[in-house]
């Protein structure tokens, strides 16, 4: 998959090369809305957390974008937007608890439209970009108290590949995949035996490095200018 976001990456900017003497068209071009399906790896919470045996299957994520032209079939579009993971399991001396894990995003990607290959209205389209993202992390015991949630941020690239379908003048529809590449660190607290007071085990911190590596499918309707 990395192969392939590499090879979108390589295409584009040589895409954009073949245009470099076209005239700047700067203009905003578009504004929509659009749902979708994020999966993200997650890896520390599936493999080694106490979530282990709880269903990690991604959540949807919500956007507002736009795009922006910039030259000849080349465009800029940003997105803001939200994504929700959650998982619900049974812990010893817990009980029944649900891990939330919220992201709200920011991001920028450079497109290329190929138009010479319009089809019914149709068009591919593929790019690259950015993205940032705050963290929340919410933890909810049925028996405990519940802690204060866990914020953080991190920055992740993507690359991704989709079909521009314009039914009107005024009105399109996106059919959007995106490959995501990034991570988040996290401190956790991990208790050992202490040989010398076996009442008061030993506290050490621990960083972990959690995948956000993962495949997000949307579809959006944009109103174009």
């Amino acid at each position: 998959m990395k192969r392939t976001i590499v090879f979108f990456i390589v295409f584009f900017f040589m895409s954009l090369n073949g245009f470099s003497q076209e005239k700047s068209q700067l203009r905003f071009n578009s504004l929509g809305l659009k749902i979708g399906w994020y999966n993200p790896s997650l890896d520390y919470w599936k493999n080694e957390s106490e979530f282990k045996n709880a269903d990690f299957n991604g959540g949807f994520c919500y956007n507002v974008f736009g795009d922006l032209s910039i030259i000849k079939n080349a465009l800029g579009k940003w997105n803001m937007g939200v994504w929700q993971s959650s998982v619900e399991d049974n812990i010893q001396g817990f009980g029944l608890t649900t891990w939330t894990l919220t992201g709200m995003t920011a991001s920028f990607d450079l497109t290329y439209q190929a138009k010479q290959i319009t089809f019914y209205r149709i068009t591919p389209y593929i790019g690259a970009g950015g993205e940032f993202i705050y963290l929340e992390q919410k933890l909810k015991f049925e028996n405990k108290e519940t802690p204060s949630p866990v914020n953080g941020s991190t920055l992740i690239a993507k690359g991704l590949a989709g079909f521009e379908f314009k039914f009107s003048e005024q009105w399109a529809m996106d059919l959007e995949f995106n490959y995501k590449i990034g991570n988040y660190k996290q401190d956790f607290k991990h208790y050992e035996a202490n040989p010398n007071d076996p009442e008061n085990p030993l506290e050490k911190e621990i960083t972990e490095k959690i995948s956000l590596n993962g495949p997000m499918i949307s579809i959006g309707l944009k109103y174009l200018f």
